[in-house]
């Protein structure tokens, strides 16, 4: 008997002093919690623009190195990608 006491005591305790919490915790943090806009086709695009500077990037740094290893004939030169 005296478990079964114990356990409605803690479990009162439990959820009281839940409630005021939250109650309390409005009254400190009037604005509320806010969180962050996430779009997943935003962010889906964006990835595809990171992706497509970055093979830019590497197309032009082949064109740099093959501007680079130029000496009259195609040796040294790489295949620049599409």
């Amino acid at each position: 008997m005296n478990d079964v006491l114990l356990v409605l005591i803690v479990g009162s305790m439990s959820l009281l002093s839940f409630y005021l919490g939250a109650r309390l915790g409005k009254k400190e943090n009037a604005e509320g919690i806010k969180f962050p806009n996430l779009n997943p086709i935003t962010k889906l695009e964006e990835q595809k623009e990171k992706k497509e500077e970055q093979k830019e990037r590497e197309r032009l740094d082949i064109i740099r190195q093959n501007i680079d290893n130029y000496d009259g004939t195609a040796e040294g030169q790489k295949d620049i990608p599409r």
